[in-house]
């Protein structure tokens, strides 16, 4: 009978002791380890983000075209922007129409999303700006309605800086 229980000791599985070394660091070196790869990644993410610079979209595009106008906005460009609107719909306008609605408060502007429909495509934007107040500023989201005609994008509706109810027949 002795020799039975003496047999069923020896199957006992083997436990980590204080003489086994290195097994029993594995933990702490867990602990510290992956705390420190994520904030390496975290770190290389937004060096990376930095260092991007702004997106260039074909100019082809809907994404393009909202891009050639908000750049044209930017720089003043009053023509320009005139040119990537609906002919039809903005044939009224000229360049006081646009600027008169414009700001001097510097913004950014990000693509969010395309969604194209069968007759049209929608880009949405979402733009940010800083006023320099202890509020430090703020942003709102905005959709631009595109057609295309000839292989060119057209943005119809009345697209952000909303000046075409100054230039209609009617206002």
């Amino acid at each position: 009978m002795m020799d039975n229980a003496a047999s069923e000791m020896n199957d006992a599985p083997d436990y980590p002791t204080a003489d086994d070394g290195p097994d029993l660091a594995t933990p702490t070196l867990k602990r510290w380890l992956i705390p420190v790869l994520v904030a390496v990644a975290v770190i290389a993410l937004v060096v990376i983000a930095l260092l991007r610079g702004q997106i260039q979209f074909d100019p082809t595009s809907p994404e393009g075209a909202v891009q050639e106008y908000l750049q044209a906005i930017v720089d003043k460009r009053w023509e320009d922007a005139l040119a990537v609107l609906d002919p039809q719909a903005f044939e009224t306008c000229g360049p006081e129409h646009i600027s008169s609605h414009v700001w001097d408060q510097e913004f950014t502007a990000s693509h969010v999303g395309t969604n194209y429909g069968s007759t049209f495509t929608f880009v949405e934007v979402q733009f940010e700006y800083r006023d320099g107040g202890p509020w430090g500023g703020g942003g709102w989201w905005e959709q631009f309605t595109l057609f295309e005609e000839n292989g060119l994008w057209y943005i119809t509706d009345d697209p952000w800086p909303n000046f075409r109810f100054s230039c209609s027949r009617f206002g």
